[in-house]
C-alpha cells in the first residue's frame, strides 16, 4: 500500500503541474500527460484494492465480536431477571 501510494506522489511530483484557483482559493496538481493520468488511476486503485484485502475484514470482525457480546450481555441481564 505504502508503495503504491509513493508512486502517486512521484508520478504528481515528476509530471504534475500546479496551479493555484483563486476563485477557490486551493492549489491543485495536473497532469497533462494521459499515460501518467492513468497511471495515478491505477495505483490509486491498486491501493484501494489491497486496503480492502488487508483491512477490510478487520471491521466485520470488530462488527461481530461488538454484536456477539451485546447478544451475551443482554441474555445473562435476561436470565438474571427472568429466572
Amino acid at each position: 500500500m505504502g508503495a503504491s501510494m509513493l508512486i502517486i506522489g512521484s508520478v504528481l511530483g515528476t509530471h504534475g503541474t500546479k496551479y493555484f484557483d483563486s476563485s477557490l482559493g486551493k492549489h491543485f496538481v495536473r497532469l497533462d500527460n494521459k499515460a501518467s493520468s492513468y497511471a495515478v488511476i491505477f495505483f490509486i486503485y491498486l491501493f484501494v484494492a489491497s486496503f480492502a484485502y488487508s483491512w477490510g475484514p478487520v471491521n466485520i470482525l470488530i462488527n461481530i465480536i461488538i454484536n456477539y457480546t451485546v447478544m451475551n450481555i443482554s441474555l445473562l441481564i435476561i436470565n438474571y431477571y427472568y429466572s
